[in-house]
């Protein structure tokens, strides 16, 4: 994923990343190389599995990683994107149990 965006010259006005970001961890360099890939005016949407407020990046017993919605918030504000919309709800079950989501998105400033 990023290897791909760095590589890119081309620009986006919409990116979906729906059930992709559980898979890679710490979100900085994504956050950057998309604020240099988007339009002014883009939107990005995208889940994450929910993490407690504080909680930053975390990997689980599932081995994928839950993301705290100020961990979050506060790289849309560093990397020029604004949160539109935030909307938690389960992402999926595990053996029957609902595993909760946040739901995002987020427009490029300009």
């Amino acid at each position: 994923l990023h290897d791909r965006l760095a590589e890119s010259t081309h620009t986006f006005d919409t990116v979906l990343a729906a059930d992709v970001l559980i898979y890679v961890g710490a979100l900085e360099r994504l956050f950057a190389l998309l604020a240099q890939r988007m339009t002014a005016g883009g939107v990005w949407s995208f889940s994450v599995e929910a993490g407690e407020p504080g909680s930053g990046v975390q990997l689980l017993t599932s081995l994928r990683y839950s993301h705290a919605p100020d961990y979050i918030a506060a790289l849309a504000q560093q990397h020029g994107f604004r949160v539109l919309g935030q909307h938690t709800a389960p992402i999926r079950h595990d053996q029957r149990q609902p595993v909760m989501g946040d739901f995002f998105v987020l427009q490029r400033d300009g």
